[in-house]
């Protein structure tokens, strides 16, 4: 049997990938190395995704389900413009914009309005849910902090992912609030 033969037998789990030599393939077939800037932010982003389903699951309030369950399917547009590069970016018809940053802004506002601010550092784990929804606002930052670093390289030129993902993990703090509803102050009085 020739090789190429054999190849077509493979299973898409056991056929060569570029993986296999430290590289893979963006949507738009563009292949670079594991380490790039761009896959580091949509890795972190696919880790947020998952971390908020955790957090997400672990919510007895359906109202706070559904606004985490549309985070996490903004997120894969955070994603796709992250791993499109500029021009592709250009052309994508459904991207981050002030309409969903507007968004954002109303669901801190909404949490807010629930809790009484702390005065003090936060010490995480009142409740498992809670201790969820702030370790998905700990990736969130990290993804803040990858994507910030795509935007400076050039490599990201939507303004509208940056100020989005800053309000997203002030919401999540404030969600983390909402839920443990007694938050533990870091200096006990």
């Amino acid at each position: 049997m020739s090789e190429q033969n054999q190849r077509k037998k493979m299973s898409m789990a056991t056929a060569p990938h570029p993986g296999d030599n430290g590289f893979t393939r963006l949507p738009g077939g563009e292949i670079i190395p594991k380490g790039d800037p761009r896959l580091e932010a949509v890795g972190a982003l696919d880790e947020l995704v998952s971390a908020l389903g955790v957090a997400r699951a672990s919510l007895n309030d359906e109202v706070l389900r559904t606004d985490v369950l549309r985070v996490q399917k903004e997120l894969f547009l955070v994603g796709a413009e992250c791993a499109a590069g500029l021009e592709r970016a250009a052309r994508l018809t459904d991207r981050i914009c002030l309409a969903h940053c507007e968004t954002m802004d109303a669901w801190c506002i909404a949490l807010e309005s629930r809790i009484v601010l702390p005065r003090d550092f936060i010490v995480p784990g009142e409740t498992l849910a809670a201790a969820h929804v702030d370790l998905a606002r700990a990736v969130a930052r990290r993804c803040e902090r990858r994507i910030a670093a795509l935007s400076t390289a050039g490599h990201l030129a939507n303004p509208y992912i940056l100020r989005w993902m800053n309000r997203l993990s002030t919401a999540l703090w404030l969600l983390a609030r909402v839920v443990e509803k007694q938050s533990r102050p870091l200096r006990e009085s």
